[in-house]
């Protein structure tokens, strides 16, 4: 049975997750070369970096049910963007 202080954790661990998961994603992006190779093949057809990413960050939103906090964070730790609004 959960206690109120476990649930307070949990809820805090899961926003803080939410307000980051665009970065995330990317970074798993990165660090996977299969994906890496398909996400650079992508941008390359496209012609459009910002399309490609614009695209996957409504993906994420859509799949979490998750919204925009209109919060900017200007400092993602994946080298693929260069900034990302947060999600609740």
């Amino acid at each position: 049975m959960a206690t109120k202080k476990l649930d307070e954790f949990v809820q805090g661990l899961l926003d803080k997750f939410s307000a980051i998961i665009t970065d995330e994603v990317f970074l798993l992006i990165e660090t996977d070369r299969e994906l890496l190779f398909e996400y650079l093949h992508l941008v390359a057809a496209t012609g459009n970096v910002s399309e490609v990413n614009a695209e996957i960050a409504k993906a994420i939103k859509k799949r979490f049910h998750l919204t925009t906090t209109h919060e900017p964070n200007q400092e993602p730790e994946s080298l693929l963007i260069q900034s990302f609004v947060e999600l609740q």
